[in-house]
């Protein structure tokens, strides 16, 4: 069952980095994998977590992100947004939708309970290191294929390249704040 509506999505002022509606990925994905139980590293605000379940009309989403950020200003307002949007999504897609408030290294216990998963979506910290430890999550988790959003920042494809998961596709799109962002698609 689709959405109807996006009304339920935010946009916060200090806050960046949404992946676009209309980005037909999502139905290149469903086509070619039809997931059905999905590991999204990166919650933020549920934008892309609402793309993924409006396509992937049979699947299961399981997403990561801390309840809190840092001491950044703002970040209080963040983490309040992000615990009104998870609520949000669960009214909206009930048991398809969970939300595990941690970050990846603390979430394994938890995700033992959700997985395996079929598919992934790493949208996390675009560093190095929590871009490496995405990608063995998802190894750990049985994932088989995923997409990477950010793959044009150096350390997220340096992650990559450094990993045993190949990329066989990109997928390039103009952002919200109409920078070019490019997804990469992901096989073990």
């Amino acid at each position: 069952m689709k959405t109807s509506s996006r009304d339920h999505l935010v946009h916060l002022d200090n806050s960046w980095g949404y992946i676009p509606d209309g980005l037909h990925v999502w139905n290149k994905m469903q086509r070619m994998y039809n997931p059905k139980n999905v590991l999204e590293i990166g919650f933020h605000l549920g934008h892309s977590t609402t793309w993924m379940l409006d396509e992937f009309t049979d699947a299961k989403v399981t997403t990561i992100s801390p309840a809190f950020e840092g001491t950044l200003e703002g970040a209080c307002l963040i983490a309040d947004t992000r615990q009104r949007q998870a609520l949000v999504m669960k009214d909206l897609f009930g048991d398809r939708f969970t939300w595990i408030p941690k970050q990846t290294c603390d979430a394994f216990d938890a995700l033992e309970t959700y997985g395996p998963f079929d598919f992934a979506l790493i949208d996390g910290q675009h560093t190095y290191e929590h871009t490496a430890l995405d990608l063995n999550c998802c190894r750990h988790f049985g994932v088989k294929q995923l997409l990477i959003d950010n793959i044009d920042q150096w350390q997220v494809l340096n992650a990559v390249n450094h990993s045993r998961w190949n990329m066989i596709r990109m997928f390039p799109y103009a952002s919200d704040d109409d920078n070019i962002n490019v997804m990469g698609l992901l096989v073990s």
